[in-house]
C-alpha cells in the first residue's frame, strides 16, 4: 500500500519502507487508511480474539492493513508464549538459579512485552504500519494473500 511519510509529508513506494527523500527511518502511514481501520487494527493486539475475528470477516478480510496487524498479533503473542515456556524450563531445568535472579529475569521479560505491546497498539490506533523483526516480515506475506 503506498505510505506517506509521518517526517516530510512525502508519498512513498511502500508503507513498511524508510523515506525515500529524508531517510527517516519511522515507519510511514498508510494512506487511505479510514478511522474504523485503525481501530481495528489497534484492537488486533487485545488477545488473539479480535485478530482472529478480523482475519475471518468478509468486511476486513480485502483490508491489508488490518489483516498486517491481525497477523502480526497472532504471531506476537505465538512467540510470546513461547519465550514464557522457554523461561520457565530455564528455571526447573537450573533450579540453582536463585528464586530473585529469576524473578527479576522474568519481570524483565514481561515489561518488554507489555512495552512493546503498547507500540504496537499506538502505531495501529495512529493508522501506521509499525514491522517487528522477523514477525512483521511473516505478516505482511500473510497479509497479501
Amino acid at each position: 500500500m503506498p505510505g506517506v511519510c509521518s517526517n516530510c509529508g512525502v508519498e512513498g513506494n511502500d508503507a513498511g519502507k524508510p523515506c525515500p527523500v529524508c531517510g527517516e527511518s519511522d515507519f510511514f502511514t498508510v494512506s487511505g487508511v479510514t478511522t474504523l481501520d485503525r481501530l481495528a487494527a489497534g484492537f488486533a493486539y487485545f488477545t488473539l480474539i479480535p485478530a482472529v475475528i478480523f482475519l475471518l470477516l468478509a468486511r476486513f478480510k480485502p483490508n491489508s492493513f488490518i489483516r498486517f496487524h491481525s497477523f502480526q498479533s497472532i504471531s506476537l503473542s505465538a512467540g510470546a508464549l513461547i519465550l514464557a515456556c522457554l523461561l520457565r524450563f530455564a528455571f526447573v531445568a537450573f533450579s540453582f538459579i536463585p528464586f530473585l535472579l529469576a524473578a527479576l529475569i522474568a519481570t524483565i521479560a514481561c515489561l518488554a512485552c507489555f512495552i512493546l505491546w503498547i507500540v504496537l497498539v499506538v502505531k495501529a490506533f495512529q493508522g501506521r504500519k509499525f514491522k517487528l523483526p522477523w514477525i512483521g516480515d511473516f505478516a505482511e506475506k500473510r497479509a497479501q494473500h
